[in-house]
């Protein structure tokens, strides 16, 4: 009995038709390109200008997708874990000690300590039990995805989305839902201002109430200041970086999950 990659592309298959339908759903009320207006205030006798969006005109943002946030992260997830025990399965040839069944979670560590450890933690309880661990080829294979691993290779970014998945789903199975709320994550410079000494600082992640998304100042007063393009808005999840908005991360963390099941795939076949 070889085992099987069954359940594991089964929850990433339901992970990719949640995320396509939440992202049906933001950018129904929140389209990709859309700019939206902003109200400018100048201060400081034209040296500074503030703009701003009325959050009280912004489509609602829905709760649910809060729950899809989660639900979607808990497949991924899952799937990595189902892949964990499928080795064991195939190791053990269908027959997985209960003792061993409880090592059926998907390492993703940040220490190499703590790899090692759990390595040798799982050993150890083969042992006791008079069974193999599994193959060198298996653990080196699981390493090499870590977190902790530095190599600027191939996998260098699904290690980077390995760590955010493991830990944003702990924080929203363990700890609280992730918020979702409108965000702004890229803005537009402005050209042929800098002879007046012009510095942008944008209002990054969640917008608060009072709707701020960037300021400009310059040292000299300029003689024309070109409308603000518009802000570009998001659905992000609230208070984190710039890569949390979810159409971007999501399909990320999709991306990983199938590279790292790719990985596998031939010690089942």
């Amino acid at each position: 009995m070889k085992g099987s990659l069954y359940g594991a592309n089964a929850k990433l298959s339901r992970a990719k038709a949640q995320a396509e339908n939440l992202k049906m759903s933001i950018e129904a009320l929140y389209p990709r390109n859309r700019r939206w207006p902003v109200t400018t205030v100048v201060a400081k006798g034209g040296l500074e200008y503030r703009f701003s969006v009325d959050v009280s005109s912004l489509p609602p943002v829905d709760p649910n997708w809060t729950l899809a946030v989660g639900e979607i992260m808990f497949n991924l997830r899952s799937a990595l874990d189902h892949l964990q025990y499928q080795l064991w399965f195939h190791h053990y040839r269908g027959h997985v000690p209960p003792q061993i069944e409880f090592f059926s979670m998907f390492p993703i560590l940040t220490n190499p300590k703590k790899f090692k450890d759990r390595q040798r933690q799982i050993t150890k309880e083969c042992n006791k039990l008079k069974k193999t661990t599994l193959s060198q080829r298996d653990w080196t294979a699981l390493e090499f995805l870590q977190p902790y691993v530095t190599r600027k290779d191939e996998l260098r970014w699904d290690r980077y989305w390995l760590e955010r998945l493991n830990t944003l789903h702990n924080f929203d199975k363990h700890r609280r839902l992730h918020v979702v709320s409108a965000a702004q994550n890229a803005a537009a410079v402005p050209d042929g201002l800098d002879v007046y000494g012009l510095e942008t600082f944008p209002s990054w992640g969640s917008l608060d109430s009072s709707g701020l998304v960037e300021v400009w100042r310059f040292n000299t007063l300029p003689p024309k200041v070109p409308p603000h393009s518009g802000a570009l808005l998001h659905v992000t999840l609230d208070h984190q970086p710039a890569w949390a908005e979810i159409n971007i991360f999501l399909p990320a963390l999709i991306k990983t999950v199938e590279t790292v099941l790719t990985r596998f795939a031939n010690r089942f076949t």
